[in-house]
């Protein structure tokens, strides 16, 4: 045991040691969610290379590349075939959906190339291809099957140059109750809000198998009104500092979601500085010499597709682990 403890923490010194470091992706393949790795195995995957740290099969390099995880990131690739990685985002379902068995749903999609164009878009569940669009709108019916746990999307571009995104769901039982799903729609991270302003705070919800009885909203987790009829708002006063928003739903038999989480920024708007900059929000669509603020500091995006990335230990401003290169 000592032998291998020893062996494993060599191994992530070194794979630490190469993250400062771009790397030549042009030889690794592209991580496939049906494929078994082993250790030591190397792949690529949203423009970053990885390596097995031991056997794997269905966990996503970009999503299990943390302390002593199946992967681990060897850094960003340096591109040197001048082809910028496509970007996709799940639209429906959203993360942690939970879907009756046999009911079926549309999967959507959006993918962008900011260099070339979109040849194909697949929709797995799990490990199971449920069909591939080479042309826009990216959506296809799928009726949910029990055991299923995640939805993953992948976007290969006109140069072969791949994406992928996936959210987690749960299939149940036709009878189990089904809990509602919430989104809070405004307002969003790049609203100009200032203090005193009168804010609406708005929420789509819905129930596969009965109604929403009541949303109640937050502010900093804080409970500051509820609504039991559509359309479900609620009003807020702003006040100046950093905030963040959410909603809850609960169904006719008390089943409750929470919404996406909205940090919102409001600040007296002056000259220079950031009051007029929009709050970073990871998972957003950002384009290139678009400005954001974190941490009271600036920054501008240089590659579209990696700031837009969710994935905020690796391009989170300042923080994350390749941000520089975002």
């Amino acid at each position: 045991m000592k032998r291998t403890l020893t062996y494993s923490a060599v191994m992530a010194a070194l794979i630490l040691s190469q993250q400062a470091y771009a790397q030549d992706c042009s030889d690794l393949p592209i991580w496939q969610s049906d494929q078994a790795y082993n250790g030591g195995n190397q792949v690529q995957q949203n423009d970053s290379a990885y390596q097995a740290q031991w056997w794997t099969k269905g966990n996503s390099p970009a999503q299990f590349s943390g302390s002593w995880q199946e992967w681990g990131n060897l850094g960003v690739c340096d591109s040197q075939d001048g082809n910028i990685a496509p970007t996709i985002s799940i639209i429906s379902p959203l993360n942690n959906a939970q879907i009756v068995e046999a009911v079926t749903i549309t999967l959507k999609a959006n993918a962008d190339d900011e260099d070339g164009n979109i040849s194909k878009v697949e929709f797995f569940a799990g490990n199971q291809l449920l069909g591939q669009l080479t042309a826009a709108p990216y959506q296809l019916d799928w009726s949910a099957t029990l055991g299923s746990s995640s939805i993953q999307v992948i976007a290969t571009d006109n140069l072969g140059k791949s994406t992928s995104s996936q959210v987690s769901i749960s299939v149940q039982s036709g009878d189990a109750n089904m809990a509602p799903t919430i989104s809070l729609t405004t307002p969003t991270a790049e609203d100009n809000i200032q203090p005193n302003d009168n804010v609406t705070l708005t929420a789509n919800a819905s129930d596969a198998d009965g109604y929403v009885a009541n949303v109640e909203f937050y502010v900093d987790n804080q409970l500051i009104a509820s609504d039991n009829s559509e359309p479900f708002e609620a009003q807020w006063i702003a006040t100046s500092g950093q905030h963040s928003l959410k909603a809850k739903a609960f169904d006719d038999k008390d089943a409750a979601a929470t919404s996406n989480q909205v940090s919102l920024n409001v600040a007296t708007t002056s000259s220079g500085g950031c009051g007029e900059v929009a709050l970073y929000s990871a998972g957003t669509a950002y384009t290139v010499d678009q400005l954001v603020q974190l941490d009271n500091q600036k920054y501008r995006c240089d590659v579209a597709g990696w700031c837009s990335s969710d994935a905020l230990w690796a391009y989170a401003p300042g923080t994350g682990q390749n941000w520089q290169g975002a």
